[in-house]
């Protein structure tokens, strides 16, 4: 087809081929006037030709295919665009036309048409071959039009495959170009393996300087079992990416304790790399990063595990992951006796995807409720459907897949000769024990693990990198109360520590994972008040602490007084009712209250030692 229209094309005169460069590079629906505009601005027809871009021009053009005519527009056919756009290029108007083109304001176009122009503005990065725009361009594509992005990218690079274009292309932008297409192919057993070995055959062969098209190569190969040059070209890589990588090599190789360690140093890295403190490694990395600290079973891993879970959860809910990162979560919930198989909703409903369906039966299994899933009548929903998978991931060469998916039904004596063969061909692969990542154990055998587990500590504890301290002083009798990060420094001792707003407490609690239930308490005292401006036009939000919340730091560890933070003695806080006292003056009864009463609901004392008295007042006090 694309033959066909090249030949038309070549028929046609020379302003008639200018105006389907034009189109070429437009690429979304233009209206005929403003394609007069566009062509006497360029100045690449005569203006007295300008007429003959007509109706009829129009309707010449729609009947050879070359360009489609709608109620948007006129609009260069798809795939004779990429064709003509690497013409366009070397034409003497195409760098004033970009320019153009990129300067135009996005809130000109109607919604429907974004996409058009989102992918225009994506193609002219990559003719210019400016690394920069094209990278932030591709990424802001994948994330905001993410069912359009594989078709977008057939249109652009393959299904009209160029290969001395795309060799010729700068190495930046064929790897960025590859990561994405590439990035979560593997999730849905897509075949990508013409991509996979144009990957190979530019950046397979050697470790290329660019640190980042080493991490595509070694991610890709990961994830369909392929472990080649995965040590050695990591070696020295202390980025995110790196460690990242070198903790899911060592996940799949059933180096369990060596994995964490990792995984737990790219997290460091990820938190100091984008500024954030509540942020987890995402994909499949960050999924084998849960299941390694489940299969230790130590309970500081467990809490982190669902400090993990829940991070990923609110963050990434789009994501393939999500599903997985839920159906997890209840199974630490099982795991812990924190809730039953018959209160969870993620492990029971029915899954489609691969991976989705893998680990559905994994999880149940390991929690020996796999017998909920193959009963008679789903059993054509569940394990047949994993061995079709299977046989499909063999065909790809996803390795990984393949391999633990016929472990898995063979485990279960599952009868399907197919899998069976394949089992047996991956039988010695380090992964495949995976399917005893947890043993088994039955509903009473994890009711006691979960009472075990609450008469011991997490080995973490008192280990935590940041803490929440309250800073406080006495203005007037009156109580302030300031909330402070401290972060555990050189010598494990705490530094100065840095006021956190009231504002981020009240709206982003979840955020702060390292508070105690004390600390959740104290919060939950957190007021917002509307203050009006001047003129009584406007308001904005103040964020206070009521004075209540004095009351909830009884015995808390980390209650100091203003500017002395880094002593190690908290401020001993006891809250007592005012006491009556009966004093004879004059041969007549006095009756007072001590302290005085004032309008203040609490009134706050400093002792002698450096304590805190703190004296609740309610309406009978006052009668």
């Amino acid at each position: 087809m694309k033959d066909k229209f090249i030949s038309f094309f070549n028929t046609l005169s020379k302003d008639e081929q200018q105006v389907l460069l034009v189109l070429a590079v437009v690429y979304a629906p233009i209206v005929q006037s403003n394609l007069h505009a566009l062509l006497k601005l360029l100045a690449c027809i005569e203006p007295k030709k300008l007429a003959v871009i007509d109706k009829h021009f129009g309707e010449k053009m729609q009947q050879s295919g070359v360009i489609l005519v709608n109620a948007d527009g006129w609009q260069c056919n798809k795939k004779l665009a990429e064709h003509l756009m690497r013409l366009a290029k070397n034409e003497p108007w195409f760098n004033k036309l970009v320019q153009f083109l990129i300067a135009q304001p996005s809130y000109y176009y109607p919604a429907r048409l974004d996409i058009y122009h989102a992918i225009k503005q994506l193609r002219i990065f990559l003719y210019q071959e400016n690394i920069g725009a094209f990278s932030a361009n591709i990424e802001y594509f994948y994330d905001s039009y993410p069912q359009h992005f594989i078709e977008a990218m057939n249109d652009i690079f393959f299904n009209e495959y160029e290969s001395v274009w795309f060799s010729a292309l700068p190495d930046e932008i064929k790897g960025i170009v590859l990561k994405f297409y590439l990035k979560d192919s593997y999730f849905y057993l897509i075949d990508d393996s013409f991509q996979f070995k144009l990957l190979e055959a530019f950046f397979g062969k050697k470790k290329h300087q660019n640190q980042n098209i080493v991490h595509v190569v070694l991610s890709e190969r990961l994830v369909r079992g392929i472990f080649k040059d995965a040590e050695t070209w990591l070696s020295g890589d202390y980025s995110c990416e790196g460690l990242k990588l070198l903790g899911t090599l060592r996940f799949l190789e059933n180096k369990n304790d060596e994995a964490i360690i990792y995984f737990q140093t790219a997290v460091k890295a990820l938190k100091k790399q984008s500024g954030k403190r509540n942020i987890v490694l995402d994909g499949i990395e960050g999924y084998f990063y849960s299941l390694a600290l489940l299969k230790s079973r130590q309970l500081s891993n467990l809490v982190l595990l669902r400090q993990q879970l829940k991070v990923a959860i609110k963050q990434s809910s789009v994501t393939p992951f999500n599903v997985l990162n839920l159906m997890l979560l209840e199974v630490l919930d099982i795991y812990q006796g924190r809730s039953s198989m018959e209160q969870s909703v993620f492990l029971l409903t029915k899954k489609t995807s691969a991976y989705e369906l893998l680990f559905q039966g994994l999880l149940l299994y390991w929690l020996s409720e796999l017998k909920t899933l193959t009963l008679e009548e789903v059993d054509n929903q569940f394990v047949l459907q994993l061995a079709e998978y299977c046989q499909k991931a063999q065909q790809l060469n996803y390795v990984w897949f393949a391999a633990t998916s016929a472990a898995f039904l063979a485990r279960i004596e599952h009868k399907n000769e197919v899998c069976e063969r394949i089992n047996q061909q991956h039988v010695d692969l380090a992964f495949g024990e995976i399917i005893d990542l947890l043993p088994q154990v039955s509903s009473w055998q994890r009711a006691l693990d979960a009472l075990t587990q609450l008469t011991s500590q997490p080995e973490a504890a008192g280990q935590k990198e940041l803490r929440i301290i309250w800073s406080i002083k006495l203005h007037k009798d009156k109580i302030i109360l300031e909330p402070k990060e401290q972060r555990l420094g050189i010598g494990n001792r705490w530094t100065k520590g840095r006021v956190i707003a009231l504002k981020k407490l009240h709206n982003n609690l979840d955020e702060f994972d390292y508070l105690s239930e004390q600390d959740k308490r104290v919060c939950a005292h957190i007021q917002i008040v509307k203050e009006n401006d001047y003129y009584g036009y406007s308001s904005r939000e103040k964020y206070t602490l009521s004075s209540h919340a004095i009351t909830e730091l009884v015995d808390h560890p980390a209650v100091f007084w203003s500017y002395q933070e880094t002593y190690d003695h908290s401020v001993d806080i006891r809250v007592f009712e005012p006491q009556l006292l009966v004093k004879e003056v004059e041969e007549k009864l006095h009756i007072s209250l001590l302290p005085p009463i004032t309008q203040e609901k609490i009134i706050v004392q400093k002792t002698a030692n450096n304590g805190l008295q703190v004296y609740v007042v309610n309406d009978s006090h006052r009668q």
